[in-house]
């Protein structure tokens, strides 16, 4: 696993650290999601952009409301997970897992 990002809220970061067994490598950004501007996303969309080191994954742990104001609609619900992929100055939604998804994955081989 690469780097761990949640939002500045204790939920995120809570909900970060339990998926990755308890590791305090979670660090408080995507957090633009408090500014007024009107770019308040525009660090989330960085952050979802950027292509991460081959090998690796980046997690960020974060909330409906961002998500949906930089990828659009369907809104993400409780528990389920958007899977990007970066494309240097934009990203795409490659896949969703729903919560009623996440026991089909206990099971799947390591690719």
């Amino acid at each position: 696993m690469g780097r761990v990002l949640a939002s500045p809220f204790c939920r995120t970061v809570e909900t970060a650290q339990l998926l990755f067994d308890g590791r305090k490598r979670c660090r408080r950004s995507a957090g633009s999601a408090v500014s007024a501007s009107s770019e308040r996303y525009a660090e989330l969309r960085k952050i979802l952009a950027t292509p991460v080191a081959p090998g690796a994954n980046l997690a960020v742990v974060s909330h409906g409301n961002p998500f949906y104001s930089v990828a659009g609609p369907p809104y993400l619900a409780e528990g389920e997970v958007a899977v990007i992929r970066p494309q240097g100055t934009d990203f795409q939604v490659i896949a969703r897992i729903r919560i009623d998804g996440w026991d089909a994955l206990k099971g799947a081989p390591p690719k």
